[in-house]
This record gives C-alpha cells, structure tokens and sequence, in this order.
C-alpha cells in the first residue's frame, strides 16, 4: 500500500507561490546553486554554502542579476 500526500494550498497561497516560477526556471540547471520554495510564499536560494531568504520575487531577481548572472556559461 502506497500513501500520498500532496500539498493543499490556498489559492491565494498557490498564486504566492507560482509568482516564482520564472525565478525557479532561471536557476534550474545552475551549477552550484539550490533552491527551494518554504511556506507560505518565500524562496530560499543556497550559493556558495550561503542561504538567502527572499520574501519577493523581484528581491530574488536583483539577487539573481547581481551574483549569478556574472559567472554563468552562454547555454542557459
């Protein structure tokens, strides 16, 4: 016997939450960096053994810009 369980979000949450999936495609393949969505709405990138916690998308994309865009290959 095989037991699921599957997030039930809010759809006020969800929405939160699905504003960074265009963040979340920007780091998928990204050598060196984890991430990772915590509850409600927030995303929490890991670089260089350094956690940081960002409450907006727009907060995670100057982060983005500004210390990985830098050192990225041409193969996005």
């Amino acid at each position: 016997m095989t037991i699921s369980v599957y997030p039930d979000y809010t759809t006020r949450v969800a929405r939160a939450r699905a504003e960074y999936n265009n963040i979340r495609q920007q780091l998928r393949g990204t050598e060196g960096v984890r991430y990772g969505i915590l509850y409600p709405a927030r995303l929490r990138i890991t670089y260089q053994n350094q956690d940081q916690i960002f409450s907006t998308p727009d907060e995670a994309q100057k982060y983005i810009t500004q210390f990985l865009t830098t050192g990225r290959s041409a193969n996005k």
